[in-house]
């Protein structure tokens, strides 16, 4: 007997020994994703064994931006300190206000100590991450739409991700839209409102999509206020209003030509992306297709189309048709392709030197060439056919002949018969697309005989000298 009560005793003071306090620790934020500015953190305790005696709370924190508040003076700290007393199997929690001033991830150390039932004293550690967001509300609506100088009411959709709000003051926030105000009441964490504001936008409103602020100005259940930007898209929805600059080069375009077609494009009231300028000109030859790219609004591009005319003159429509993905219009370009004009070669004169032209002699005949046409000759060569009473050189090359210009072609001759000498000359060119052509004009060349009679009388003169010269030699000795 005496051992059973022995055995009961040692085994009562074990169990005595033995049981001890489980304590765990963990923590929750209030409201669940605190944002920028002031919030709650719960420490979380729970005992899963004997009683707990006098426990006590050290919180601290080494961040910074982040601060814990004071629950007596109010004021920011990095630690604070609770007596929670004692705890029984169970939980219990400890709130403590925190602030952060910018969103981050921050770390948190609690340290608790405690006494089991018999004095003994006992510590738990826990270091925990509080998430701090940049935003309490999000924006859940779709884009808001709205045309240059429209007035309409939009549907915001706001959620709340902070704590509880007790009221809320909405207004849209744009460089070119103005905004009405509504206002939201009572609104919970987790919540999603939907309030209806008055939206006017400018009528030089710019085509696109913007990124604008809803700005809530709420006061929370805390009787905190506080003022929050919500980022939301605007797109302004306009028929893209483009003009047009177009130039030649050269400035003037002739028939069967290569020249370059300048396009200039100027967005007047929206960012166009993508663009693609296409001519649609069956007659024309070359490059009928550019991609421009992105041209931002009230900006210009500048793109070049190397064509060739066709071999007709005259006056073409082209079109221009620009596109996007979600724009296209066309324009009509007019080009007048001129004709090169005619080519009228002529002779403008003809020379000898000397100035009269005797049988057997030599002499220069000159020969000017004259373009009275509106299109410039080239290659211009003339050739001359000549007849029997004449000799010498038969070609001359002159090359290019501008309108309006002459030239002179020289040839050396001999005069081989008296008369009248007819020539041809022929005078061949090509135009500016290199085709041949040839002009033949007729001259006459006058070929005076040479005189003898005055050689005759000199030589019978000669002779009547001599004689007379004889004859008084002949007296003088008789």
């Amino acid at each position: 007997m005496r051992f059973v009560l022995a055995l009961l005793a040692f085994l009562a003071l074990a169990a005595q020994a033995t049981a001890q306090p489980v304590i765990t620790l963990n923590h929750h934020t209030i409201p669940e994703n605190p944002s920028i500015g002031y919030f709650i953190i719960s420490i979380d305790i729970s005992n899963a064994g004997e009683n707990a005696r006098g426990l006590s709370l050290y919180v601290t924190e080494n961040e910074e931006g982040f601060y814990l508040i004071n629950p007596d003076s109010g004021e920011k700290t990095s630690s604070v300190y609770l007596d929670l007393g004692d705890l029984s199997a169970g939980s219990t929690s400890a709130q403590i206000k925190a602030y952060a001033e910018k969103s981050g991830l921050y770390a948190l150390k609690a340290s608790l100590s405690y006494r089991n039932e018999s004095g003994s004293e006992f510590g738990i550690e826990g270091v925990f991450g509080i998430a701090v967001y940049d935003l309490p509300f999000i924006y859940a609506g779709s884009t808001i739409e709205i045309r240059p100088d429209e007035s309409r009411e939009a549907e915001v959709m706001l959620r709340n991700l902070g704590g509880d709000v007790e009221s809320a003051v909405i207004i849209l926030n744009s460089d070119f839209i103005t905004s009405d105000t509504a206002l939201i009441e009572s609104w919970s964490r987790g919540e999603t409102k939907k309030v209806v504001l008055g939206l006017k936008a400018d009528s030089d409103a710019v085509a696109g999509v913007y990124e604008a602020k809803i700005i809530v100005d709420y006061r929370s259940e805390f009787g905190e206020k506080g003022v929050a930007e919500v980022p939301v898209l605007v797109k302004i929805v306009s028929e893209p209003e483009v003009t047009l600059e177009v130039s030649t080069f050269p400035e003037k375009v002739y028939a069967d030509s290569d020249f370059s077609l300048k396009v200039a494009i100027t967005a007047k009231n929206s960012k166009l992306s993508g663009l693609t300028a296409s001519l649609e000109a069956e007659r024309f030859d070359g490059e009928k297709k550019k991609y421009v790219g992105t041209v931002e609004a009230g900006e210009k591009a500048v793109i070049n189309f190397s064509l060739k005319s066709p071999r007709e003159s005259g006056e073409y429509d082209v079109k221009l048709v620009l596109r996007t993905e979600s724009f296209a219009k066309n324009f009509s370009v007019p080009l007048y392709i001129s004709d090169y004009g005619r080519i009228s070669i002529d002779l403008a004169g003809v020379y000898t030197s000397p100035q009269r032209v005797v049988e057997g002699d030599s002499f220069k005949l000159s020969i000017q060439v004259e373009n009275s046409g509106e299109q410039d000759a080239k290659a211009v060569a003339v050739n001359l056919i000549l007849p029997e009473g004449l000799e010498g050189r038969r070609s001359y090359f002159i090359g290019s002949l501008s309108s309006g210009d002459s030239a002179t072609a020289t040839f050396e001759m001999r005069a081989l018969k008296a008369g009248s000498q007819k020539i041809v000359a022929e005078i061949t060119y090509m135009d500016k697309t290199f085709e041949k052509h040839k002009a033949e004009r007729e001259f006459e060349v006058y070929v005076f005989s040479a005189d003898r009679s005055g050689v005759i009388a000199g030589l019978l003169a000669l002779i009547g000298v001599v004689a007379a010269i004889a004859w008084l030699r002949m007296r003088r000795k008789a």
